[in-house]
């Protein structure tokens, strides 16, 4: 991809010929790199919503719409959403077991 193909806001999708591709979002285009701010997890160290500078090489337009990615987000966020509900139902019902534990423990001593 050239330069003057890239805009801001344009969706691209970048990484090597061979290798695992990324999506993101163009936010600011430099001289000979553009800086994308990926709209996925990639590896276990970059997390959606970082920033990359990914030489323009390395980068071709993807056919994802804004739409599409926006839908994305957000079953991300309600999958984060149902993991911290599950996580808390767990938390609250292990301490409901504590309490009920320590009531017990108190009643014998009684």
């Amino acid at each position: 991809m050239l330069r003057d193909e890239c805009y801001i806001g344009q969706v691209v999708q970048f990484g090597r010929e061979n290798g695992e591709k990324t999506i993101g979002e163009i936010v600011k285009i430099n001289m000979k790199k553009a800086k994308v701010k990926i709209t996925e997890d990639r590896g276990s160290r970059s997390k959606s919503g970082t920033e990359w500078g990914v030489p323009f090489s390395m980068m071709e337009e993807t056919n994802i719409s804004p739409e599409k990615l926006l839908e994305n987000k957000k079953t991300k966020v309600l999958d984060l959403l149902k993991k911290a509900e599950e996580l808390m139902s767990d938390f609250e019902r292990q301490n409901r077991v504590d309490l009920q534990k320590l009531i017990n423990e108190l009643s014998l001593q009684a």
